[in-house]
């Protein structure tokens, strides 16, 4: 219980963490990476410096084909961090026909076609949703070509963002708006409850955690709700996990990685802590991540997260920090960024991908299929595929791990 508690508190104080990282000048141009693998294998990764974002495409039979695209728009920062606070978010989405590639970085939206090797679209979400903060590309819409683009609407006055309601825009590949920008409460006024947009399956989910002035032993439970993003539904029955099977510590706080392998399958996780949910069976799976052994400190899973096409491996990014002196529980020293890979029914390590001390946020993507996991990781200045070694068993039941 100490362990988690720390965690949440690295979670909660990692914004006051040291910027010697993060004002560091770093060896390359490189200011962030990210990637994404398609149903039929094909795989796309990205990198972008401060004037180019690069797009290189590998198809099933393994060609290679090549894009670049100016970076119209300041990152905003001169030099790429490990923390998540100070990164430009990359973001790469197949549509499920793997004809599309679309690449979100920080507020500019590309869009390629595969097969002709050409750009379709090059868009600002600023100037298109300039009522919204905070907005970023979630993917393609449930079976379609459509782009589905999330934030916050700003606050009266235009200044700072209006926590508990999301504004919700949808676009063709080219940036053509195609319906009203949308907004809804998902939140009471000025609450912050962890809401995750799924545009593969048209669902927002809304993790509603209430803390409250007490050990982390008698904090209420999370319970989990669905709607669709893009139209007026009314919210799924709250998912309340049940006590009678588990300890208020085995459960979630403020869950950060987020991915879904169905409509009711979703998956997170927090510290160093992996659940699956499953809202129609009402069923709750838990898988913790060992500690890397002679190696003191505090892991934290961070936002990023890769799920193989076919549903069934997931990776996960832990970064590493350490209390450094006068060892202030605010004073966390990043130690660097593994890539844990996890089979997901049942749960099980597959392995772990070393990344290493640097100043880049990690860009990864993973793939499963014909009984191996493949992983493609930007390191060491390029993009590198990596076997991981342990393969997947053959799907059980699935019963709850801790």
């Amino acid at each position: 219980m100490l362990f988690r508690a720390v965690n949440i508190l690295l979670a909660t104080f990692l914004a006051t963490t040291s910027l010697a990282e993060y004002n560091r000048k770093p060896g390359g141009d490189v200011l962030g990476a990210c990637a994404t693998f398609a149903a039929d294998g094909s795989s796309a990764a990205v990198t972008f410096d401060a004037t180019n974002i690069s797009l290189d495409i590998t198809d099933s039979s393994a060609k290679n084909s090549h894009l670049t695209l100016p970076l119209r728009y300041n990152t905003g920062f001169a030099y790429p961090s490990p923390l998540p606070e100070f990164r430009t978010s990359c973001d790469a989405y197949f549509d499920r026909a793997a004809d599309l590639i679309a690449i979100g970085v920080g507020r500019q939206v590309g869009v390629a076609d595969v097969k002709t090797m050409k750009w379709v679209g090059d868009w600002d979400i600023l100037e298109l949703m300039p009522e919204s903060h905070r907005s970023s590309l979630a993917g393609f819409l449930e079976g379609t070509t459509s782009l589905v683009v999330v934030g916050e609407p700003l606050a009266e006055g235009g200044k700072g963002t209006h926590w508990g309601l999301l504004a919700v825009a949808l676009f063709d590949p080219s940036g053509k708006q195609l319906m009203p920008l949308r907004i809804q409460r998902y939140a009471p006024d000025e609450q912050q409850f962890h809401r995750f947009a799924d545009a593969s399956h048209n669902r927002l989910w809304v993790f509603r955690c209430e803390p409250v002035d007490r050990p982390m032993s008698r904090q209420p439970l999370c319970p989990v709700a669905a709607t669709s993003i893009t139209e007026n539904q009314p919210w799924s029955p709250e998912f309340v996990p049940s006590m009678q099977e588990w300890k208020r510590t085995d459960l979630w706080f403020y869950p950060s990685a987020f991915a879904t392998s169905d409509p009711n399958m979703i998956v997170f996780g927090e510290g160093t802590t992996i659940w699956a949910v499953n809202t129609q069976s009402q069923t709750i799976h838990r898988f913790v991540l060992p500690m890397r052994p002679h190696s003191p400190g505090f892991g934290q899973i961070d936002r990023r997260v890769a799920l193989s096409p076919d549903g069934q491996v997931l990776a996960v990014q832990v970064d590493r920090s350490r209390l450094a002196f006068p060892f202030l529980v605010d004073n966390y020293v990043f130690q660097g960024s593994d890539i844990a890979v996890i089979q997901i029914n049942p749960f099980r390590l597959l392995g772990v991908l070393r990344y290493g001390n640097t100043a880049y946020a990690p860009g990864f993507a993973i793939d499963h299929r014909q009984g191996r996991v493949t992983a493609l990781v930007y390191r060491h200045g390029r993009w590198e595929r990596d076997e991981v070694s342990g393969a997947p068993q053959r799907q059980g039941r699935g019963r709850p791990t801790s």
